[in-house]
């Protein structure tokens, strides 16, 4: 064990400049300065010795990985990924406000403008918001899915993909999807996806075309939802405006007839969820969707972009 007051990280966990503030003798070395022996002066151990006792938010920002002087990496870039591994891990929550910037620039060890660059790049990828004013400072918040979300419906355009491109990977999805919720569900799932299909239903009664086409897409995404599988959660997501836009386009042209024959179907897959019908789900909805498909396999999907506008 450590016979001093240094707190247990190798001075490799910091920059050779960085390392030198606290032993004078500091190498490029991989041991604790207490197992070589070294020992700091009595106005750096008082400081390393707060460091150590102080029990709070500040204690988790330490790092705890190393940013080596052989690294190819910039010193803003390393702490950005120490803080991001705080957030990933679930040490940092989302809310939860980042201590003060003379605290952190204390505990790095780094210059207010590396630091200040570390956030940036964190703010960058939606993990923290830089709120100003009183009581303002870096939050970790949780990344907004809308610019990646834009940036695939581009992508897809600019590739030429078509509404049966869409199509054929969401028949991959959904319908087993729709067996998952069939094999596993609870009553809040069942209650999800009623309320969605309510909404539907709502909608063709009153023969309101605009409003139908936004319930049908939610029912779809409530099934992904439901699943509890993340990955399907986020897919969903992200593919939402252009979905929305489908439904937009093809309810717009819909009679009120075919509005409620499709919840109708809609019904008929709760039920099957509800009896534990696997089977039945997946091919009952797989066979919904290849009934919508067939209207419009190849239209491309920009316009949807221009038609829901």
């Amino acid at each position: 064990m450590c016979a001093t007051p240094w707190p247990c990280l190798s001075t490799a966990s910091f920059p050779r400049k960085l390392s030198a503030r606290f032993c004078p003798a500091a190498q490029p070395i991989t041991r604790r300065p207490c197992e070589l022996g070294l020992k700091p002066c009595r106005a750096e151990m008082g400081k390393i010795g707060r460091l150590v006792a102080k029990r709070s938010l500040s204690e988790k920002i330490v790092t705890d990985q190393a940013i080596t002087e052989g690294d190819s990496k910039k010193t803003h870039e390393l702490v950005a990924e120490q803080l991001r591994h705080r957030i990933m891990n679930g040490e940092l929550e989302i809310g939860q406000r980042l201590p003060p910037e003379d605290e952190l620039n204390q505990h790095f060890g780094i210059a207010r403008t590396t630091l200040r660059e570390a956030l940036r790049v964190l703010e960058s990828q939606g993990l923290l918001e830089i709120r100003r004013g009183r009581g303002g400072g870096p939050v970790v918040t949780k990344p907004d899915l809308e610019p990646a979300a834009t940036a695939l419906a581009i992508a897809l355009q600019l590739e030429g993909a078509t509404v049966g491109h869409l199509y054929e990977v969401r028949r991959m999805i959904e319908p087993n999807a729709a067996g998952k919720l069939a094999h596993k569900h609870t009553d809040v799932d069942i209650a999800a996806l009623n309320q969605a299909i309510d909404q539907a239903e709502i909608a063709a009664e009153a023969n309101d075309t605009r409003t139908f086409g936004e319930a049908a897409a939610r029912v779809h995404e409530t099934l992904l939802e439901r699943t509890a599988n993340p990955a399907l959660s986020i897919i969903s997501q992200l593919i939402h405006d252009l979905v929305w836009r489908y439904y937009a386009y093809r309810a717009a042209a819909a009679s009120q007839k075919l509005m409620r024959s499709a919840v109708r179907s809609y019904r008929r897959l709760v039920r099957y969820i509800e009896d534990g019908d696997v089977l039945g789900a997946t091919d009952h909805w797989r066979s919904q969707m290849d009934f919508t498909s067939r209207a419009s396999g190849n239209e491309p999907l920009s316009l949807f972009e221009e038609t829901a506008r």
